[in-house]
């Protein structure tokens, strides 16, 4: 996002917060946008606030019954609410799936066929490998380069 769309974009934000918040607080908040360059996180970030400035109870009960969200703001609340709700549900169950994996519950262990490989020993010099065979009795010696 461009700084000037950005700057422009959080200027209106400030606008969309609630008449009580932006008497107490728009000022301070106009002083520090000057000081910084706003970003596009800057932008999520008061459109964020402002929307939790109109739902939150503390602001609505002193605000004027005829200032309200536009129907527009509400549905885009509403849908972005619902989005948010299913990406946490969604991210829950892959953490969930990701735990069962890293704990090691991945059902019963698989069986070795006849002649798989046994339990495996290396010389003091790290040159010969002795491996034996889960069936038979031969032991198979391997020297190594």
């Amino acid at each position: 996002m461009r700084p000037p769309l950005a700057a422009r974009l959080s200027r209106f934000l400030v606008g969309c917060y609630p008449l009580r918040w932006r008497q107490r607080y728009a000022v301070e908040l106009l002083e520090v946008l000057d000081q910084h360059r706003p970003t596009a996180r800057t932008v999520l970030n008061l459109w964020a606030g402002a929307v939790s400035a109109h739902l939150d109870p503390a602001w609505r009960a002193g605000r004027h019954p005829t200032i309200r969200l536009r129907r527009w703001a509400q549905i885009a609340a509403q849908i972005f609410a619902g989005i948010a709700a299913v990406l946490l549900v969604f991210a829950l169950g892959i953490g969930f799936l990701a735990w069962q994996d890293w704990k090691g519950n991945m059902g019963p262990p698989l069986p070795l066929s006849q002649g798989g490989a046994g339990p495996v020993a290396f010389s003091p010099d790290g040159r010969t490998v002795a491996g034996a065979p889960i069936a038979g009795d031969t032991l198979a010696l391997w020297a190594l380069p």
